[in-house]
């Protein structure tokens, strides 16, 4: 083994750790300590096994095989029959409430959505509605135009009876500018 000098120098060239920690141990053994080691465990679980047999908290044989059923009908016994009733008459009626108060939230939101677009369209100067039309009309499909018609059944007009000459005038009567192309 090198001398401890050496040992020392050589840590700190390495920029070790362990070159700045003392050499001396900051434990001390008792003389004879591991001598009587052996003596004094035996003693320790001789006392241990005394206390054992005197020990007040000794579990019942069986104990946790039969716990389950016991607490149960322990519970059973301590539950009166209309706490139940009552308590499953409350939750219908909070899941009542929860579900008008759902349903009154989703009509407000989803009619707000429509009237707002009613307003915004109602912001659109007809001109600029009728100008719209005036240069786009080809781009509409007549087809979608008559399926809309069937679709509302209210109106009672066929498609075997819309000619392009009745949408014209219907617009013309409704105030949308004279030429179509």
């Amino acid at each position: 083994m090198k001398h401890p000098e050496d040992i020392s120098k050589e840590l700190k060239e390495l920029s070790s750790v362990l070159s700045e920690q003392s050499r001396s141990m900051p434990h001390e053994v008792p003389d004879g300590y591991f001598n009587k080691l052996p003596k004094h465990i035996a003693d320790h679980l001789q006392l241990k096994e005394q206390a054992g047999a005197n020990m007040p908290g000794v579990v019942p044989e069986r104990y946790f095989e039969t716990l389950p059923s016991q607490l149960l009908n322990k519970i059973k016994q301590d539950t009166p029959r209309k706490g139940n009733t009552i308590n499953l008459t409350i939750r219908w009626a909070v899941a009542a409430a929860l579900l008008v108060l759902v349903s009154i939230g989703g009509y407000r939101v989803l009619n707000t959505v429509d009237s707002s677009f009613e307003k915004q369209l109602a912001t659109i100067p007809e001109s600029e509605l009728s100008e719209y039309i005036n240069n786009n009309i080809n781009q509409f499909d007549i087809e979608t135009i008559e399926n809309e018609l069937l679709a509302d059944n209210n109106t009672g007009i066929s498609t075997q009876q819309l000619h392009e000459d009745d949408i014209v005038n219907y617009l013309n009567e409704a105030g949308w500018a004279d030429q179509i192309k």
